[in-house]
């Protein structure tokens, strides 16, 4: 049994135990396309969390699992994105999908009526 499988560990007993986040392959740091993409269009991989990352920080300095706790920080700060293959034989390097969008008058209708719905549970 790995450590990761004990379903008796507490969140907090489990991070003991636990093994540092996968990180993205080398290759993927290599390539080009990637790396222009998010220097181009940095705003849309902006990360967001409600976690201070650097109170938590502050809080695990003495954590004995320091692997598993670097992994998460910088997680925390650049983004999760393991086991990212982009590279894929037959994909495409990049892909436009802003032709426009051609709905059923009813498909239309009931899309705007969900969405409105939808709106009004993020005002409350």
């Amino acid at each position: 049994m790995t450590p990761d499988a004990d379903p008796m560990k507490t969140a907090a007993e489990w991070t003991l135990s636990a093994y540092p986040l996968p990180q993205p392959s080398a290759r993927e740091y290599d390539n080009l396309s990637v790396n222009q993409t998010l220097l181009d269009y940095l705003e849309l991989f902006e990360i967001i969390t409600p976690v201070k990352v650097s109170v938590l920080e502050q809080m695990m300095w003495c954590h004995p699992n320091r692997a598993f706790i670097e992994s998460m920080l910088e997680g925390l700060r650049d983004g999760f994105w393991p086991w990212a293959m982009t590279a894929q034989a037959g994909y495409p390097v990049t892909h436009d999908e802003s032709r426009p969008i051609q709905l059923l008058k009813e498909k239309e209708q009931f899309l705007e009526k969900q969405m409105k719905h939808e709106l009004c549970f993020t005002k409350l």
